[in-house]
């Protein structure tokens, strides 16, 4: 990020985080404020991958996809002084590019709890194992192993929106990309 850019999503979370919050807790202070704000999300999604011009038109009511929300969720995280990246999921694969069924979230480095954790700015929850929190390839290797994955934070809302989406997002960490 710009240093520019770094001020301006500062500037959107101004209130959001205290200063004595973990990263962890940062983290989840971030996805759940994003996912409180104004927007909607549609095919097609934004065209752009700049996190500040994805956020701009979000907010100005156009819709947005998962990778979007993927990238304004690292972008926000980078300008309080994260690590975060975005991370690519498949259903399948075909002719070695992502198939016919895709889904973008991202991760977050937190020191204290081991490394990555994903994030899910769409559906506003991270995946556990053992209650756990975990990366994308750890819930890679437990779905793919036939572990028991559950999400969090666990209330009506984000049950709801994981129930009621077209396929299990589980499905989704059998093929994964950093970006």
């Amino acid at each position: 990020l710009s240093s520019e850019d770094v001020a301006f999503f500062r500037h959107e979370l101004n209130g959001v985080l205290d200063p004595s919050d973990s990263s962890w807790t940062k983290a989840n202070k971030i996805r759940t404020w994003l996912m409180r704000q104004p927007h909607r999300t549609s095919m097609p999604g934004l065209s752009t991958r700049i996190p500040r011009e994805a956020y701009t038109k979000m907010r100005q009511g156009q819709p947005v996809l998962c990778g979007n929300l993927a990238e304004i969720y690292a972008a926000l995280c980078q300008s309080v002084g994260l690590v975060a990246r975005p991370v690519g999921l498949s259903v399948a694969i075909q002719n070695g590019a992502f198939g016919f069924d895709t889904h973008a979230g991202a991760e977050v480095w937190i020191e204290d709890m081991g490394g990555w954790i994903y994030q899910d700015p769409l559906f506003n929850c991270y995946w556990t194992l053992n209650k756990k929190p975990l990366s994308a390839l750890a819930i890679h290797d437990a779905v793919m192993s036939g572990q028991e994955i559950a999400f969090a934070p666990h209330d009506a809302q984000v049950e709801a929106g994981l129930r009621d989406f077209y396929i299990d997002p589980r499905l989704y960490f059998r093929h994964i990309s950093y970006e």
